[in-house]
């Protein structure tokens, strides 16, 4: 077992967290071995983590579930990777230009060069998690990869990614002190959803994603497979749950009927019969006017982008759990007039048994996947090694390595061998003639 690739990630989310283990073969192919959440109450709010010590310990709750999977037992989660959102988490775009003066090979350097600049234009209060290509141009001819091009002027649009630094302080401070995980990595979580949700042609024909969250809606959109635009808005499914409190619901019952009883479409007709307690046109009404209001927060963002609908023809992809809204997916499709589909994993990614939701769990197995992409060699699972059993062997202490004379008891003396007698060459052939004479009589007394 040990001799696998374990990826272990966390998602902290305004409502829960979820934590996941994969593993990862030689082909690179991620399986998801594990999924465990636990609830959260304010603990963070807008994707920002308020109450360290209460997200610390939902963390290790989940850790102790984890390891106990069969699929991980008997090891023990030592790091992990985590996402980096939350409200302040968006993008910019910045133009770079470099004049050679004369043809100048572009190198990997320069490109890093770019990009490093690129991060200064950012707010100075603001920390950059990443740095997204948005196209090349070298001396007005478009590169994908401008490696290895001659010219003497490259033009860049670069769009640095950015958050308040509180978000990784707070997100650091987790897991410090006590915890006994590291943080392996943190990855920004919408372009990990990204990379797992959208197809290559959509990214090429203009897609946007929607993370429809629990108190954000993340949008994020490429085009002509470069990426263009991220912002997060400061509303997501729980602004709902909250409406509906004002029928005089605890926000566990508006959460409960919002997931269960409610629709967003402004023209359904709930089925006779059901609860007479529950008014549920008005719940309705309520339901479709706040979903409404998020929906064009989501369009404004593609003018935002400086793009139209009809830069568009990739549709929406939407993520996240207020995705699982009754009726949104089609009230968001007719309201921008662009189709819309639910986000599932693409690619090389397995599920270890059907129990596992990989739907309702977009976020965590995306950093899974990028982090099985890491050449780091960095342990987020350790085992115990195996005991290795020796044979036995007698102890001979460094005195017993010298050679004695061993005596059978303790008053016996040690023979001495007697010395042979010098009989000489005359008396050795006498004694040779009686040795043979001797011989020749046991022969005749055998015969």
């Amino acid at each position: 077992m040990a001799d696998k690739k374990y990826i272990v990630a966390f998602e902290i989310g305004s409502s829960k967290i979820r934590g996941a283990v994969g593993t990862v073969d030689d082909n690179g192919t991620l399986t998801v071995v594990a999924v465990e959440q636990e609830p959260l109450i304010d603990s963070v709010r807008y994707g920002s983590i308020r109450k360290v010590p209460d997200v610390s310990d939902r963390i290790l709750s989940i850790t102790r579930k984890l390891e106990d999977n069969p699929a991980v037992r008997p090891g023990r989660i030592k790091g992990a990777y985590v996402p980096i959102s939350g409200i302040s988490l968006r993008s910019m775009t910045t133009q770079i230009v470099k004049d050679f003066g004369a043809d100048e090979e572009i190198t990997k350097e320069i490109i890093a060069q770019i990009k490093q600049q690129a991060r200064l234009k950012a707010p100075e209060d603001r920390d950059v998690v990443a740095v997204m290509t948005g196209g090349y141009v070298v001396d007005t001819i478009a590169q994908k990869n401008p490696v290895g091009v001659v010219g003497k002027e490259i033009k860049a649009e670069m769009s640095p990614i950015y958050c308040r630094s509180k978000i990784i302080n707070n997100l650091n401070r987790v897991f410090s002190g006590s915890m006994p995980i590291a943080i392996n990595g943190q990855i920004p979580l919408p372009l990990a959803e990204a990379g797992l949700v959208l197809t290559d042609d959509e990214k090429n024909l203009g897609v946007m994603l929607v993370d429809f969250g629990a108190e954000t809606t993340t949008v994020c959109i490429f085009k002509k497979e470069n990426f263009r635009y991220l912002a997060t808005i400061p509303m997501g499914s729980r602004n709902i749950t909250r409406d509906l409190t004002s029928l005089n619901y605890t926000e566990r019952q508006a959460e409960e009927i919002k997931i269960s009883r409610s629709n967003v479409s402004p023209d359904y007709v709930p089925p006779t019969g059901g609860d007479p307690g529950l008014d549920t046109t008005k719940i309705n009404q309520i339901v479709s006017e706040r979903a409404g209001e998020i929906i064009a927060n989501i369009i404004a963002q593609i003018k935002y982008a400086g793009m139209k609908d009809t830069d568009l023809p990739g549709g929406i992809v939407l993520v996240g759990d207020g995705a699982n809204l009754k009726g949104f997916m089609q009230l968001l499709a007719s309201h921008t007039g662009l189709k819309v589909r639910r986000g599932t994993p693409l690619g090389a990614v397995k599920k270890a048994n059907l129990q596992i939701k990989d739907t309702d769990a977009i976020d965590v197995i995306s950093i899974l996947r990028v982090a099985a992409n890491f050449d780091d060699n960095k342990i987020c699972v350790e085992f115990p090694q195996p005991v290795k059993v020796e044979p036995e062997t007698p102890h001979i202490s460094p005195e017993e390595y010298t050679e004695t004379v061993k005596v059978k008891d303790k008053d016996e003396k040690p023979k001495t061998p007697k010395p042979k007698p010098n009989i000489g060459k005359w008396g050795q052939s006498v004694l040779n003639r009686i040795m043979n004479a001797l011989d020749d009589s046991e022969d005749d007394d055998n015969n």
